[in-house]
């Protein structure tokens, strides 16, 4: 069978680029599961009974796992070529920035000097209180919300990035005059029906994220990382009921830490009563 090649590659500006960018990814996770049915390299298991992951890709991101030998690293970087050739697009590798260091203030620290960064090209903007709001509540406190779906970031950093916020909505564009908070910050941070202006504070927005990931742990959704972090933690109980091990990672006990929340909120609905303890659920 001729394979045609593509000329000049896919663009982001095509309107089938998206579609484009899937059939190409799912022809190269077909071909990382042959090599894998072939064992010619093996995926990575974090607990026995775990399934094990090859690859993983997110948009035109993918990683990689595989033993450190020469064979398995020349089959996966065949399929590389292949799948590079066939689009006519080049691949680059960006190292690992999955990895982060003792030190949770120094590893998130960047996420406040983009807040930081985002304020101070706001601050030019001639714009009233109420425009300062809407960019609050809708631009800036969600410039770092994927990594706080992942991670809890320390309490220091929240506060940091909270009085950022803050001194932008009091001071407006004017940076450098004094501004005189004549409301608690707490106070305008609350709901609407409450008396407060519906802003939220970074830490409870991040809480909320990692609750939504503590949820679909407990409906058992159909999801790879559900499977692992059960098979790793929960092999003997559910979401709801397991222990916490002394040596869980750091992103298990922050979902770990809004159990509480979710059984307060939660409602079970009982069919065959299987999944349901009534000494503990009730």
């Amino acid at each position: 069978m001729e394979v045609n090649l593509a000329p000049r590659g896919l663009r982001h500006d095509d309107p089938l680029s998206s579609y484009l960018f899937i059939q190409g990814s799912e022809a190269l996770s077909r071909m990382l599961a042959v090599e894998e049915y072939r064992r010619n390299f093996h995926g990575i298991k974090v607990a026995s009974v775990a399934p094990a992951v090859s690859h993983l890709l997110f948009v035109d991101d993918i990683i990689l796992f595989g033993r450190p030998n020469v064979q398995e690293s020349a089959r996966l970087l065949d399929c590389i070529n292949k799948y590079a050739k066939r689009l006519n697009k080049e691949v680059v590798h960006r190292g690992n920035p999955l990895f982060i260091s003792r030190s949770k203030v120094q590893a998130f620290k960047r996420f406040k000097e983009k807040l930081k960064h985002r304020v101070e090209h706001l601050q030019g903007r001639l714009l009233s209180q109420v425009g300062n709001m809407a960019l609050v509540r809708e631009d800036l406190s969600t410039i770092p919300v994927y990594f706080m779906s992942k991670f809890q970031l320390p309490l220091k950093l929240y506060k940091e990035m909270d009085s950022i916020l803050r001194s932008f909505w009091w001071k407006g564009f004017n940076s450098s005059s004094k501004s005189y908070n004549l409301i608690a910050w707490d106070k305008i941070c609350q709901r609407k029906y409450y008396g407060g202006l519906g802003i939220r504070r970074i830490i409870d927005f991040s809480f909320a994220l990692l609750a939504k990931l503590g949820w679909i742990m407990a409906i058992n959704e159909d999801r790879i990382w559900v499977k692992i972090l059960k098979a790793t933690y929960c092999r003997l109980d559910s979401f709801l009921h397991c222990k916490i091990s002394k040596n869980c990672s750091y992103t298990w006990k922050r979902i770990i830490a809004t159990r509480k929340a979710i059984k307060q909120k939660a409602c079970f609905m009982v069919r065959n009563g299987h999944s349901v303890d009534v000494w503990k659920d009730a």
